[in-house]
């Protein structure tokens, strides 16, 4: 603040109070020329001239004579020093301030006030609130607050000391900032033409200060994620850590020197990409300067120079703005005021920063979200967004971690994977049969076979001499009253269907008695005289292809053909 006299101008420094008293006292120009002169006020020069005949000092060598500090207080009262400014090395006059309170004013101990609240960590106005109630207890009136924090800033100063900065290294490849932008920037939609506020996330490698950034929707745990991963994508590296602010979608909790919490889908994402995360301090934004000033730079070279287009997309907008980011900050030289001088960034980061940094994975995971310690229950399932989705059968009552990554979720049981679905929106619980025991996979494979054309569906791909059967024994029973026996014929084909000749066989012979014979009773004993008379090496014959391979081959035809069709005893 400019100091003033008498409510006039600023007081000049001793250098101009000096030449102005010195062509004053030679008397050669008039008083409105040396105002021209020395840039004041006319009246200015009438009091210094007053000031100084009034005084007695009329001549040169009189003037040489006088200190500085002399000549300053010989033409202002309650001079008390002079000091020189670092700023131009011109030396500046001092005034010495006093104040004067009436006797019913109490004064605080300023030294012991400002100690006391470096101690407590307090704040200033916390400490004028105490000394006012201080005050009311003494029945003393208060000084205003103006002056209270006046001298409390001057013995605060005196307890810090000077100001200092550390300076901070930030070896190469280890560690990426991210931070966004303080102001939002409109964008349209194409297709409903509604105006949206976007933020701008920034991403920077404080070695190289190499920069990426996009628009992004808003400030949810997903749209930090996807902005992450779109910047590994760019930079086509990853770091060992990454230092974030304290923003709610990362951070549930963090007070100053604590550790942070993190949020658990944000922390779940950055385990599976391998990166460490730093949360910066609260109120402590010098942690993570590189980025901060990069936030800067963006702001001022390039956002202006982007314009609101209705016609764009947000993807053609982060087309734009990274074209502008790449031109005014990555490609001009590093830390050189805008003078061209520098490396460009770019360099930096393609020479140092890259070779240093690990190589990102072919495929990076997105952003998942988590459901934790769910139950499994008794039909071996839980409950993930309203629908049941099927476990082991052997984790019921146990409790599973659930992760939604786009459309496929996960169940974990110890951090392992025990069973992988699609996410679905029916009504009708996602279980899979694997996951059964072997009771219910029975069950479950005849509850599959709604319809005799379920019948004929399956039997076609493991036998015709079966699907002709099949198609027989409808033609003269209800569905109702030979489902079970048709699915016990598939279900056996597909066992072992390495015996399908033999079980062709017994087809061919139980279709030649009597339709109320047609059931599993008579098949297996049909099959087993088939058996005992069959040669052993027949049974025993090896196969190359396995029972799966049968199925996804087909099985040979076998056919009933035109032959008579006579009712045997066994």
């Amino acid at each position: 603040m400019k100091q003033k006299e008498n409510g006039q101008g600023a007081i000049p420094s001793v250098e101009k109070l000096r030449k102005m008293s010195a062509a004053i006292i030679a008397g050669e120009l008039s008083g409105r020329a040396l105002a021209l002169m020395f840039n004041v006020a006319p009246s200015s020069i009438s009091r210094l001239k007053h000031k100084l005949f009034s005084s007695g000092l009329v001549t040169l060598s009189g003037l040489d004579k006088l200190s500085d500090l002399e000549l300053a207080q010989l033409l202002y009262h309650h001079i008390h020093k002079v000091e020189r400014d670092p700023r131009n090395l011109a030396l500046k006059v001092k005034k010495k301030r006093e104040h004067k309170f009436h006797s019913d004013v109490f004064l605080p101990d300023f030294k012991k006030t400002a100690q006391e609240m470096l101690d407590r960590q307090s704040k200033k106005n916390v400490m004028f609130i105490e000394y006012c109630a201080l005050c009311n207890e003494k029945h003393k009136e208060h000084i205003s607050k103006a002056t209270f924090y006046q001298h409390l800033n001057r013995r605060i100063k005196e307890l810090a000391g000077p100001k200092v900065f550390m300076r901070q290294y930030h070896p190469y490849g280890y560690e990426l900032q991210i931070d966004w932008c303080h102001k939002r920037f409109p964008i349209c939609d194409p297709v409903s033409g509604l105006e949206s506020l976007y933020y701008i996330f920034v991403a920077a490698w404080p070695a190289s200060y190499y920069t990426y950034a996009e628009f992004v929707p808003s400030l949810t745990t997903q749209s930090v994620c996807s902005s992450i991963r779109n910047a590994l994508l760019f930079f086509k590296c990853k770091p060992i850590t990454v230092t974030i602010d304290n923003a709610a979608a990362m951070v549930i909790k963090h007070a100053q020197g604590r550790d942070a919490v993190l949020n658990h889908d944000f922390e779940d994402f950055a385990s599976r990409l391998k990166l460490e995360i730093n949360a910066n301090n609260p109120g402590a934004p010098r942690e993570k300067s590189p980025v901060e000033k990069t936030v800067g730079l963006l702001e001022q070279r390039c956002l202006p120079l982007l314009t609101p287009r209705p016609a764009l997309s947000v993807r053609e907008y982060n087309l734009k703005l990274q074209e502008l980011v790449d031109k005014y900050i990555n490609r001009c030289g590093f830390r050189d005021e805008g003078k061209g001088m520098g490396t460009p960034r770019i360099e930096l980061f393609l020479k140092y920063e890259k070779p240093k940094a690990a190589p990102v994975d072919s495929f990076l995971p997105s952003y998942a979200e988590s459901y934790l310690m769910l139950k499994v229950k008794n039909d071996y399932t839980v409950n993930v967004r309203g629908h049941d989705y099927s476990v082991p059968f052997k984790l019921a009552g146990k409790y599973v971690n659930a992760r939604i990554e786009g459309n496929i979720l996960n169940i974990l049981y110890d951090d392992q994977t025990v069973a992988v679905h699609h996410v679905s929106n029916s009504d009708k619980p996602s279980i899979l049969l694997e996951h059964m025991p072997d009771n219910h996979k029975a069950v479950a494979k005849s509850a599959k076979y709604r319809s005799p054309a379920d019948i004929y569906a399956a039997a076609r791909n493991l036998s015709s001499a079966l699907y002709d059967f099949c198609r027989e024994l409808f033609a003269k029973f209800a569905w109702n009253n030979k489902r079970r026996f048709a699915v016990f014929l598939i279900n056996i084909y597909v066992k072992e269907f390495r015996k399908r000749e033999l079980y062709d066989a017994a087809l061919n012979i139980l279709f030649g008695y009597d339709e109320s014979k047609w059931n599993s009773y008579k098949f297996n004993e049909i099959l087993s005289t088939l058996e005992s008379s069959a040669p052993s090496k027949n049974n025993n014959r090896p196969n190359p292809l396995s029972d799966e391979d049968y199925c996804l081959r087909g099985a040979d035809s076998f056919s009933f053909g035109n032959k008579e069709r006579e009712d045997k005893e066994i």
